[in-house]
């Protein structure tokens, strides 16, 4: 028996967007360290000056 099924849609909603949140979260960090990490605003040097 499917318990998800039997829940309210808002309760069903509220557990998704939990679940959800949880592996975005994981996905990012692992796609951060495989693209090399975060940088360092201030080592960026391709940007034109503020006059």
């Amino acid at each position: 028996m499917d318990t998800r099924q039997d829940a309210p849609t808002e309760d069903r909603f509220d557990a998704d967007v939990a679940l959800i949140t949880g592996e975005l979260s994981s996905l990012i960090d692992d796609l951060v360290e495989a693209l090399g990490g975060e940088s360092d605003a201030a080592a960026v040097t391709d940007q034109a000056q503020v006059a």
